[in-house]
């Protein structure tokens, strides 16, 4: 089916935006929609059983990302599902809540969510979230939830981009939203102070890949809507920095020496133009293995 792109132009003020804040939509299939905007990528399922949202960005623009879904299909949104914990996917969880909305996650992600959390990779300190803002239904391990005709499989990928990740799969939509396991077109924060690891990111994506094929359409944290091949493309550059950096520091390799030998240099040209640079990857990397 041939992807439609809306955009929806909204004024706000907020940490991510001077005035203006432009979300858009793009029709995935005939009853899922990504909606994209300030913060993670989000994905909307309707149907016959209502409205069910995967993440929900910042708190800041809950108001703009409520009319967007509204465009799309008017109605309450009955279940949100946080794919991680950080606050540009869960941002709008104490809105949508106040509104009858249950929010849905890894019990991992309630736990993060309860406490302050320091980012270390982006000197970024977080506050405990309120109350309202915390997640209602959690689970260890995986879900499958039967909704607007579609078996939609939830499940947990281990220490990853967090401690606390989850694949959101619709199997028969043949639509994956893999949160922030794949940052498409643009290197990934691996945040090794909430438990996430290089090996474990490379292991998810293994995982997400069995349940793919040419057809599959699949949503990443952030970036555009991507194919198996995207994905491939993706694990070979987790895959090849990875072993760099690995050798390196075993060799017994500073990171400042390891930066200089610029083992990502293959790969800057597609990965290192959009939002962490170069030498922020590797410094990632390094810390994450």
């Amino acid at each position: 089916m041939r992807l439609i792109s809306v955009l929806v132009c909204l004024t706000v003020s907020s940490l991510w935006a001077q005035n203006e804040v432009r979300l858009s939509y793009t029709q995935v299939t005939p009853n899922l929609f990504m909606i994209e905007g300030v913060g993670g990528n989000m994905l909307l399922s309707r149907g016959k059983d209502g409205l069910f949202l995967v993440d929900d960005q910042v708190a800041s623009v809950s108001e703009k990302v409520a009319e967007t879904v509204k465009a799309i299909e008017p109605g309450p949104i009955k279940f949100i599902i946080n794919t991680h914990w950080h606050h540009d996917h869960t941002g709008g969880n104490a809105v949508f809540r106040n509104g009858g909305t249950l929010t849905v996650a890894h019990r991992k992600v309630r736990e993060r969510m309860q406490k302050e959390n320091f980012t270390h990779a982006l000197n970024r300190k977080t506050p405990p979230s309120p109350e309202a803002a915390l997640p209602v239904i959690t689970f260890t391990r995986e879900m499958r939830w039967y909704f607007n005709d579609e078996e939609i499989h939830i499940y947990h990928v281990g220490n990853a981009h967090t401690d606390g990740d989850s694949i959101v799969w619709f199997k028969s939509s043949n639509v994956i939203h893999m949160g922030d396991v794949f940052f498409n077109g643009l290197y990934p924060l691996i945040d090794y102070s909430s438990g996430g690891t290089m090996r474990g990111m490379i292991k998810a994506v293994k995982r997400v890949l069995k349940d793919t094929d040419s057809e599959t359409k699949i949503i990443p944290g952030h970036g555009p809507i991507a194919t198996k091949w995207d994905l491939i493309q993706y694990l070979e550059m987790l895959e090849e920095v990875g072993q760099k950096v690995r050798s390196m520091k075993k060799a017994g390799k500073t990171l400042a020496e390891i930066k200089e030998a610029a083992p990502t240099k293959k790969w800057d040209e597609i990965w290192g133009k959009k939002w962490l640079k170069p030498d922020e990857f590797v410094a990632i990397v390094y810390n994450a293995l």
